[in-house]
C-alpha cells in the first residue's frame, strides 16, 4: 500500500504505449545500405519516453503567461527570454522586493505571433511564456503527507526481465 487509502501502484491510472519494433533476424535487402549493413535500429522508448512526458507536462502545467511586446522578428518559438514585472498590488512585501516574485526571471517562448499594422506602420508580438520553477522556494505546511510504501518491493535488476521481448 502506497498511501492512507490503501491504494496500491496498479491501483492508480495508467497508460498503455504502442510502439514499432524491429527484429535484425528480418534482414531485407532494401533495407540496406552500399557497405552491406542494416542502420535500422529499435526505438529503444524505455529510454527517452518518460522524460518526454514529463518535460510535455512542464510546458502545459507549468508557470504560463500572455503577453505582447513591441514587434521583435529576431526572436522565435524556443528562445528564453528575461521577464521582469513589478508589483501591482497595494501591499508590500516583507523583503520590499519591487519585482512579482512569480512572473520574474528566464521563461521559455513557448508560443510567438507576430501583428503588422500596415495602415498605423506598427508591429506586435504576442508571446507565450512558460517556466517549470521559481528563484526561491516557497513557503509550506510543515505537516505534507508523504506515501511511503508499507512492504519493500522487488528490485528488477536485468532489463530483459521488465522489458521482454515480445
Amino acid at each position: 500500500m502506497v498511501d492512507e487509502k490503501q491504494r496500491r501502484v496498479q491501483d492508480f491510472p495508467a497508460r498503455t504505449f504502442v510502439t514499432s519494433t524491429g527484429n535484425l533476424l528480418d534482414k531485407d535487402a532494401s533495407h540496406s545500405t552500399e557497405n552491406n549493413t542494416f542502420p535500422f535500429s529499435s526505438p529503444n522508448t524505455q529510454d527517452w519516453l518518460q522524460r518526454r512526458i514529463s518535460q510535455e507536462i512542464q510546458l502545459e502545467q507549468g508557470l504560463i503567461l500572455n503577453v505582447m511586446t513591441h514587434g521583435n522578428t529576431v526572436i522565435s518559438a524556443g528562445d528564453v527570454v528575461k521577464l521582469d514585472i513589478p508589483y501591482t498590488a497595494a501591499f508590500n512585501t516583507t523583503k520590499k522586493q519591487k519585482n512579482d516574485r512569480f512572473y520574474k526571471g528566464v521563461f521559455l517562448i513557448k508560443r510567438l505571433r507576430h501583428d503588422f499594422d500596415f495602415g498605423d506602420k506598427k508591429h506586435k508580438t504576442h508571446m507565450t511564456l512558460v517556466k517549470d520553477s521559481l528563484e526561491e522556494t516557497l513557503d509550506g505546511p510543515e505537516d505534507n503527507f508523504e506515501p511511503k510504501p508499507k512492504k519493500s518491493g522487488r528490485l528488477i535488476e536485468d532489463r530483459e526481465d521488465f522489458y521482454p521481448d515480445i
